[in-house]
């Protein structure tokens, strides 16, 4: 059946409520702009709306806890609503988890260009453009007592271009099967199409990635159907703060210098792909061997301070999160074969890695008024925790006993710990 061209925008997760998350300490300068978040990346979601001059938007859900988010969230969203009326653009808004229907205060009148789906039960509803029925729209808003079953939403027998609205943990097979031409999803931080073909089904994503396990880009869809209901779906990115996540492998031999430099030309980088916006940066550094003096934490320490300071004071921020710099799994098979007070350590700390049968008994050397709870911290409850446990235990003994200055040189752990039975050649 042919229809009419609509365009519509789908987002959802605003959490106005929730801000950026993710940081052990907020500088002072970058307060505001993580609070507010939230706020500029739903507006950009509204201005995107009007700016498109879009038929309707669809909001799938977790928009906002009334109760969590203060006058300010209710005040923002009236005052969002009623600028789409003004370009007669309507809302579809059904209830996730944390926005409950039930919960929206009733001194709040929603403008009437709101359609809010009941919880608990499905709704259809037709959109007209004048007297035209464009296309239905079927929404279920998130209720404790009933969960939402795609099988329950039928496409418009008429042959009508027909969205499904739910938030919830669906999968493509599920949505599939029901043969709707549109899955408007809520429920997930980070946008997913889960296909795309002559019908679409997809999460939106939050307007604002909240923490680390959000990077990359985060918006809302713009989407194009035309006559023979083909779709055309549109990210358009909203986010003000912006998580990015920079994996760093090294390969050769580097000093500390050169390890500086090298972050810094992809805080470069970094910086320059930010435009107008904020930008939160974790870096995950591996294959780096160890340095004499200088542990880990203090390693990734004084990384984080330099970056910091160096590009995290812009009008636009590049701020290191933090720099995780990954153990390397083996130990130089050399520096086991050491007459030195590091060689013995190891080669004691061998035996027993590779003796699966001895235990320490690590509680039974703890003193004190502390030393019955401190117990339960030190007990090994499996195999993986123990060899975690030796593996610190081996870095720590690199930290404290290793002589001499050696340099950051990952091709010095590309061979495998030697055992305790053979000796390199």
């Amino acid at each position: 059946m042919s229809g009419a061209f609509i365009r519509f925008v789908h987002a959802a997760d605003l959490r106005l409520d929730l801000p950026v998350l993710g940081l052990d300490e907020v500088p002072a300068h970058l307060l505001t702009a993580l609070i507010d978040a939230p706020y500029e990346a739903a507006q950009r979601v509204f201005d995107t709306a009007i700016k498109e001059n879009v038929d309707f938007l669809i909001l799938s859900g977790n928009v906002v806890h009334p109760l969590r988010c203060g006058p300010r969230g209710i005040a923002f969203l009236l005052e969002q609503f009623q600028r789409l009326a003004e370009s007669n653009i309507n809302v579809y808004w059904i209830g996730g988890e944390s926005d409950h229907a039930d919960r929206w205060p009733t001194a709040a009148e929603l403008p009437t260009n709101v359609q809010v789906f009941p919880p608990g039960k499905l709704e259809e509803l037709s959109h007209f453009r004048g007297d035209e029925v464009i296309c239905t729209l079927i929404g279920f808003s998130w209720d404790e007592a009933r969960a939402v079953r795609p099988v329950d939403y039928n496409p418009d027998s008429s042959g009508q271009f027909t969205i499904g609205i739910c938030s919830g943990d669906f999968t493509g097979d599920q949505l599939a099967e029901e043969e709707l031409h549109f899955w408007a999803l809520g429920g997930r931080p980070n946008r997913e199409v889960l296909y795309s073909n002559q019908t679409f089904a997809g999460y939106a994503g939050s307007p604002q990635g909240r923490d680390v396990d959000q990077p990359g880009a985060h918006g809302c869809q713009v989407v194009h159907v035309d006559p023979e209901h083909r779709i055309r779906v549109q990210f358009v990115p909203t986010d003000s703060v912006r998580w990015h996540v920079e994996h760093v492998q090294f390969a050769s031999e580097v000093s500390r210098h050169g390890l500086q430099e090298q972050l810094r030309e992809r805080m470069k980088k970094i910086e320059a792909e930010a435009a107008d916006r904020t930008t939160l940066v974790r870096f995950n550094i591996e294959g780096l061997a160890r340095s004499r003096g200088v542990r880990y934490e203090h390693l990734e320490a004084e990384l984080a301070s330099l970056l910091r300071h160096e590009f995290g004071h812009g009008a636009n921020a590049v701020w290191v999160a933090d720099v995780n710099v990954k153990p390397p799994a083996q130990l130089p098979a050399m520096w086991y074969e050491e007459d030195t007070l590091l060689g013995d350590y190891l080669r004691l700390l061998r035996e027993v890695q590779e003796d699966d049968e001895l235990d320490l008994e690590l509680e039974t050397m703890l003193a004190g008024r502390v030393a019955d709870e401190a117990a339960s911290l030190v007990r090994w409850e499996d195999d993986a925790q123990r060899q975690r446990v030796l593996q610190d235990a081996a870095l720590l003994g690199v930290d404290l006993l290793r002589s001499g200055e050696m340099a950051l040189d990952p091709l010095a752990l590309a061979g495998p710990v030697s055992s305790s039975k053979e000796k390199p050649q």
